[in-house]
């Protein structure tokens, strides 16, 4: 599974252990060479419940620049962003095939990119055609 799979999975899928420890959660421990996840508590292989917390992402690469935010503190910037439409895209992540299709949508905007920063994934909602959705303030 690729790293961003792995990190998406985490993110929507809930695991359960298969031993009688009873672990439930969304964070197993992994990197085994074999591809197997195990359970943080026990040890125990874990699989991949019923239970899902999202059960679609999309995906988006965007043009980003840095905003002046205010002169407070000698002036501030923070990062925006304008959503390049022809990246979005939806994906169904109720499987491994359609986790499998993101991931790979992820790595090949990563890989085509000429920008310094990596594509943006959002659960179960559309990729906000700017961000941040609303300008910052200081504190």
């Amino acid at each position: 599974m690729t790293k961003i799979a792995q990190r998406i999975a985490n993110a929507v899928i809930e695991f359960k252990c298969d031993d009688e420890c009873g672990w439930r959660g969304t964070n197993p421990d992994g990197d085994d060479p074999s591809g197997e996840l195990y359970c943080p508590d026990c040890g125990g292989v874990v699989q991949a419940g019923d239970d899902r917390n999202a059960t679609w992402v999309s995906i988006a690469r965007y043009d980003i620049s840095r905003a002046y935010g205010g002169p407070e503190e000698g002036g501030w910037y923070y990062d925006e962003g304008t959503r390049l439409d022809d990246t979005l895209r939806c994906f169904d992540v109720y499987d491994s095939v359609g986790l499998l299709e993101a991931s790979l949508y992820y790595e090949r905007l990563l890989n085509e990119s000429d920008c310094d920063f990596p594509p943006r994934v959002y659960l179960e909602r559309v990729a906000p055609k700017n961000f941040p959705e609303s300008r910052p303030f200081y504190c």
